[in-house]
C-alpha cells in the first residue's frame, strides 16, 4: 500500500518498534499479551495513520532487494541516464546485493545500520582507493535514497554511509609538444584506417571530448562550414565545441575518401571499417594504446 511522508516523531517510534521487532524471536504484534495502541496516530494531509498497523504491514509485505534493484535501474533508464552510467550502477549494486545474502539479508525490511556500517568496513579491510570507495558508496547511497523515496524504507539509512576524504591525484607524467606531435603522426595515412584513426585523434585532441562523446558523434553533428560539432555530453546535456583546422581538414578527408555507406541507415560519424557500424569506446582505447 502507499504510504504517506512520515514525521519525525513517526520514523524514530517506527524505528523503535523495528528493533523490537529483530530483538525478539516472537513478533510481539504476534503475542496475545500485546495490542496496538489504536489511539496513537499521526495526523498528516488530512489523514490519520495507526503507525502499530503500519509496522505489521510492512514486516508481513516481504519485498525481495532483487525486485527493487530491477525497478530501481528501470527507473534510470526512463529518467535518461547514460547507459555507461547505469551499467556501472548496476555492477556496484550486484556487489553490494551479494555482500547482503553473504550477511543473510535478500529483503529490503532486514536491512539496518549494522549491515551498512559493515559493508563499509569490508571495503576499507580491501584497500581500495578513497575514489572507488567513494564510487561504490555513493551508488548505495542513491540506491538506499531510492528505497526511502519509494516508500520501501522507513528510516533514511543512507544518512548513516560515511563518506571518505577524496584525493584527487594529478597525473605522474604529462607528454610535452614533441612528444605529442609525434603521438598524432602515428597513423599511416596511406591507408583508409589510418585516415580514420588520424582524424579521430586530431578531433579528441582539438576540442577535448570524451571518448564515449566521440564515439556517440553523428554525421549531423559535424558542422564543416561553422567548424564546431555539436556533442551530447554526461546527463545528456547537449553542447557545441570548437574544432582546430587541422582536426577539419581530416576530418574532411576522412569523410570524402573513408567514410562509405555500407550501411545507408548509420548515421555515426566514427564507423568500423569491417562491418560499417558504430565504433565502441573500447575500440578507441585499442588504437590509442596501439
Amino acid at each position: 500500500s502507499t504510504l504517506f511522508p512520515y514525521t519525525t516523531l513517526f520514523r524514530s517510534r517506527c524505528w523503535g518498534m523495528l528493533q523490537s521487532r529483530r530483538r525478539r524471536s516472537t513478533p510481539r504484534w504476534k503475542s496475545k499479551t500485546w495490542r496496538p495502541c489504536t489511539g496513537s496516530a499521526i495526523r498528516e494531509n488530512g489523514f490519520a495513520i495507526d503507525y502499530c498497523q503500519l509496522i505489521i504491514d510492512y514486516w508481513t509485505n516481504e519485498v525481495m532487494l532483487e525486485k527493487v534493484k530491477s525497478d530501481y535501474l528501470n527507473e534510470l533508464v526512463v529518467q535518461g541516464y547514460a547507459e555507461g552510467t547505469i551499467s556501472y550502477r548496476k555492477i556496484y549494486l550486484d556487489q553490494v546485493l551479494f555482500f547482503f545474502q553473504l550477511q543473510g539479508v535478500g529483503e529490503v525490511g532486514q536491512l539496518n545500520g549494522k549491515i551498512i556500517t559493515r559493508y563499509q568496513a569490508r571495503l576499507a579491510r580491501h584497500g581500495y582507493a578513497s575514489l572507488t570507495v567513494h564510487s561504490k558508496l555513493s551508488v548505495l547511497s542513491c540506491f538506499l535514497t531510492w528505497l526511502l523515496k519509494e516508500n520501501h524504507l522507513l528510516i533514511d539509512l543512507a544518512a548513516s554511509i560515511t563518506f571518505p576524504k577524496r584525493v584527487l591525484n594529478l597525473p605522474k607524467r604529462i607528454l610535452n609538444e614533441t612528444e605529442v606531435r609525434h603521438f598524432l603522426s602515428l597513423p599511416d595515412v596511406r591507408t583508409r584506417r589510418g585516415i580514420r584513426d588520424k582524424a579521430m585523434l586530431e578531433l579528441l585532441y582539438s576540442s577535448a571530448i570524451r571518448r564515449a562523446e566521440l564515439v556517440g558523434l553523428d554525421l549531423y553533428d559535424l558542422q564543416v562550414e561553422s567548424g564546431v560539432v555539436k556533442v551530447l555530453g554526461k546527463g545528456r546535456k547537449e553542447r557545441t565545441v570548437p574544432v582546430g583546422d587541422v582536426a577539419m581538414y581530416w576530418l574532411g578527408r576522412y569523410l570524402d575518401r573513408v567514410r562509405q555507406p555500407r550501411r545507408p541507415r548509420e548515421q555515426a560519424l566514427f564507423v568500423d571499417l569491417v562491418c560499417g557500424s558504430r565504433m565502441t569506446v573500447q575500440t578507441v582505447n585499442n588504437i590509442v594504446a596501439f
